[in-house]
Order: C-alpha cells, then structure tokens, then sequence
C-alpha cells in the first residue's frame, strides 16, 4: 500500500497535469508540457506520444499513428535515424489490438531494440493509453534504465495522466468544432 507521502506526491503529479492541460487551447504545447513536467515528477528523462491519426501514412511514426510530443531523446533514437522510428511499434499494435486499457510495462520495446548506438541507458518503457471514454486517442511512453520505475501506483499514476490527456485532447476537438460551427454560422447568405 503507498505511503501517504507517495500518494501526496501522485496528487500532486495530477494537479500539476491538468493545470498544464488546461491552461492551453494548443494541443501540442499541452502535451509538450505535461510531458516534460510528467517526467520530471517521476524522475525520468524521456518520453513520447504518438496520437491515433486514421488517415496518417506517416512512415516514421507509424501508420495511423502521428508523434505529437518527445523529450530528452537518445542520440540513437533521434527522429532523423530511419530505423527505430520505421513502422508501427509493439505498443502501437497492442493498442491496434484493444489491449491497451491501462498502464502497462513495455517487455520489449520494439523502437528501443532497433536504436543502434547510445541510448543513454534506457532499456524499456512504459506505456499508458490517452482515453476519452471508450475511446482511445493516442499513447504515453515514459522510458527508463530498468523496471524499478514502473512500480504499480507508478503505472495506475500514467492511466491517470493517460486518460487526463485524452480528456484535453476530446476537449481540444470539440473546441475546434464549435469554432468551425460558430464561423459558419457567421458567413453572410
């Protein structure tokens, strides 16, 4: 059971995301910034989010899927090297699958095993899915040098920010489409 300074600590963790969230209309800069602050609260130093793009090809990020925030990542996992970033990923496939319904720890992470040269010690990730109710919008990856990170209030905190994420994102969409809506409206017959 957590202590209640740990539990201390992951209320505040939340509190401090969804300020992040919603403080900003840009989805990017919100992600971006609750990334970095997530990272900091869990003492690590690298993440990314990829968002579920139906109509992405995009070859680097994988298909349907489009990178929307990274930091800190190691040289060899830079987005100019072609291979770690080539193709879909195990965690991309497993949410594909529906089997991404909570925080989970990455075994094997497909993209750090194909990222040859330095990869600053980093050996696995753990995975959240970004939910807005049944549906989910993308994936959180916080990567670390071993599993003692990933403890399980660690990965119930990541569902937290997962499904806080994809309320901003769903917030951000609707937001967009009462904007469009309202300019319509505006235009002259």
């Amino acid at each position: 059971m957590p202590s209640n300074k740990d539990l201390i600590k992951n209320l505040t963790t939340l509190n401090k995301i969804a300020e992040i969230l919603n403080q900003s209309v840009d989805v990017r800069t919100a992600l971006d910034s609750a990334l970095v602050r997530l990272l900091e609260l869990m003492g690590l130093k690298t993440g990314w989010i990829f968002l579920v793009d139906p109509a992405s090809q995009n070859r680097w990020a994988g298909k349907g899927y489009v990178l929307a925030a990274h930091h800190n990542l190691p040289p060899a996992m830079a987005l100019d090297k072609a291979r770690p970033w080539k193709g879909n990923c195990d965690c991309q496939d497993l949410c594909k699958r529906g089997s991404l319904t909570g925080a989970y720890n990455e075994v094997r992470c497909s993209r750090l095993l194909n990222a040859p040269g330095d990869r600053r010690g980093l050996v696995m990730h753990a995975s959240a899915p970004l939910r807005s109710g049944d549906q989910v919008l993308g994936i959180l990856n916080v990567a670390g040098p071993d599993w003692t990170h990933f403890s399980a209030e660690a990965l119930a905190l990541l569902t937290n920010v997962g499904n806080q994420m994809g309320i901003a994102l769903e917030r951000a969409r609707l937001f967009e489409i009462i904007r469009e809506r309202e300019s319509t409206n505006r235009l002259p017959c």
